[in-house]
């Protein structure tokens, strides 16, 4: 792409030998990071880990497990699905999102009446409160090299937060350093928590949750990974041949 070939220019006009994305930039970069100089190494892990770390819905299906309580969550790809779920659901208990987005602008609160601003496709979570904790970390080849949590006192809106409280908690540091080690992580990475969210009416206390969490992620996510590739090449499969036969007659 003409991207590429500017970021390549570059690189070689100016000798550089690192990259470290910081933004959106990142897919684009680690997408095409084979056409980058071997001279110049990029900070990223590879395009599809990146793809399944943002996949909301994926990402939500990575982590879950029986055992876990994770949010109520289901995949819409389109506001026809969407119309079929809705008959069976109370919408003032859920939430929808992008498969892809960020900072929460363009999750749709009320789906009552702003149900039409969805953008598909999404996902549906059930709402949940508690406190708010995000984790910062870098890491290499698999290594939390630097780490950080905290809690954000003050956001613009209702996602990024601008006015930062640190936050010490084990379990989430736990957490990070499975899931990194599991998917051989390079690069920067963020997950987004609430702690209260398996609290009410569980009688799970914080502390063991997060280390159930941490212990499901480190035995799962290989498996779970290789079954969402799987899954990921037979629909493939499915589309490729819905487009070649988009004018037969098939059974449904």
């Amino acid at each position: 792409s003409d991207y590429i070939a500017q970021i390549t220019k570059i690189v070689q006009q100016e000798n550089i030998q690192l990259i470290i994305p910081t933004c959106e930039e990142i897919f684009y970069l680690s997408r095409y990071q084979s056409q980058l100089p071997n001279s110049c190494h990029l900070f990223s892990s590879d395009f599809e880990t990146l793809s399944l770390l943002h996949n909301k819905w994926q990402f939500s299906q990575l982590i879950a497990d029986a055992s876990m309580h994770v949010p109520e969550t289901f995949y819409m790809d389109s506001k026809t699905q969407f119309d079929e779920w809705k008959r069976q659901y109370p919408l003032h208990d859920y939430i929808a999102k992008p498969v892809y987005s960020r900072f929460g602008s363009e999750v749709v609160f009320d789906l009552i009446n702003q149900a039409d601003s969805i953008r598909y496709p999404a996902v549906v979570q059930r709402k949940i409160s508690g406190q708010v904790l995000c984790s910062y970390s870098i890491a290499v080849a698999g290594q939390v090299i630097a780490h950080a949590c905290y809690h954000p006192k003050y956001t613009a809106g209702v996602g990024a937060g601008m006015y930062f409280t640190p936050h010490h908690c084990q379990q989430i540091i736990d957490f990070v350093i499975e899931t990194v080690r599991s998917l051989h992580f390079t690069g920067q990475i963020g997950f987004d928590f609430i702690e209260q969210e398996v609290l009410p009416e569980t009688n799970i206390a914080a502390d063991t949750f997060w280390a159930g969490l941490a212990k499901v992620v480190k035995e799962l996510t290989p498996t779970n990974k290789q079954l969402l590739e799987r899954r990921t090449y037979f629909q493939r499969q499915i589309n490729e041949w819905h487009r070649a036969n988009k004018y037969s007659e098939f059974d449904s």
